[in-house]
C-alpha cells in the first residue's frame, strides 16, 4: 500500500513560510486570498499549493512586504471578503 500523496499545505506550514500567524493564514483563506478547503473530518483548513505559490511569487516579483502584496493581489481581482 502506497502512502497518500500530500495534496495541500497546513496553516502551520504556510504561516512559517510567510512569517505570519496561523490566524492570519486562516483569515487569508476566509477572505479568498488563499484558496483551499476545510478537512471534513477535523475541520482544519488546507491551503492549495497553487494558491500559496501564486501569493509568494506575486510578493517576490514586486519585492514588497506581504501586506502590500496582499493589498495589490486583491486590487488585481483576487477575491477578498
Amino acid at each position: 500500500m502506497k502512502p497518500k500523496k500530500k495534496q495541500g499545505l497546513t496553516t502551520e506550514e504556510v504561516s512559517k513560510v510567510l512569517d505570519v500567524s496561523i490566524t492570519t493564514v486562516k483569515r487569508y483563506f476566509d477572505e479568498g486570498i488563499l484558496t483551499g478547503w476545510k478537512n471534513p473530518i477535523n475541520g482544519r483548513v488546507v491551503i492549495d499549493p497553487k494558491s500559496f505559490n501564486a501569493l509568494v511569487a506575486f510578493t517576490q516579483k514586486r519585492a514588497v512586504t506581504l501586506r502590500k502584496a496582499v493589498d495589490d493581489f486583491v486590487r488585481r481581482g483576487h477575491k477578498k471578503g
